[in-house]
């Protein structure tokens, strides 16, 4: 992994998902496209990384952080079945290859994350490794951090959910 840093830093405006893929793939920032977490860029990424010689895999998401977006409406008034396969474990992500055993994973943004006043979750980049140790953060900002928002309630090292891409055959 070569750690490549954002050169963007704002909310839903930043470029740590640009940031983490040259980062885990060795590439140079500008070599790679303009690239965001959420879902109307996914096909963006899937499509960037096969062209970069891996394939998307599926996610794992923190059945924590899914609790935490739906607090009122299906969780209070329906029994949840969750689709195993998909939620995020240790254990589960250690049957994964990754990229040289390193994933993409997504975090509460520290300065962008406002619960409190405004509800606003924004979210971060970052690369972890298959222990959920967050093992690259694109921000330079928070290269001291000690746990990111919410670690402590969503447990997994405050992951909210991991993109996972693996060489192709």
């Amino acid at each position: 992994m070569k750690k490549v840093y954002q050169t963007i830093v704002g909310s839903g405006s930043g470029n740590c998902v640009a940031a983490s893929v040259a980062s885990i793939l060795g590439l140079e920032l500008d070599e790679v496209p303009a690239l965001s977490p959420d879902d109307a860029q996914m096909r963006n990424l899937i499509d960037f990384m096969n062209k970069s010689g891996y394939e998307y895999k599926g996610s794992l998401f923190n059945k924590n952080y899914w609790i935490l977006q739906h607090p009122n409406s299906v969780y209070c008034f329906e029994n949840t079945e969750w689709y195993e396969p998909q939620i995020l474990t240790k254990e589960k992500l250690s049957k994964e290859e990754g990229i040289n055993g390193l994933f993409l994973a997504v975090v509460y943004s520290p300065k962008f994350s406002n619960f409190r006043y405004s509800g606003e979750r924004g979210t971060h980049q970052v690369i972890v490794d298959k222990d959920l140790n967050i093992v690259h953060d694109p921000n330079k900002g928070y290269k001291d951090i000690i746990r990111y928002p919410l670690a402590d309630l969503l447990g997994l090292n405050g992951i909210v959910y991991i993109e996972i891409f693996e060489k192709l055959n």
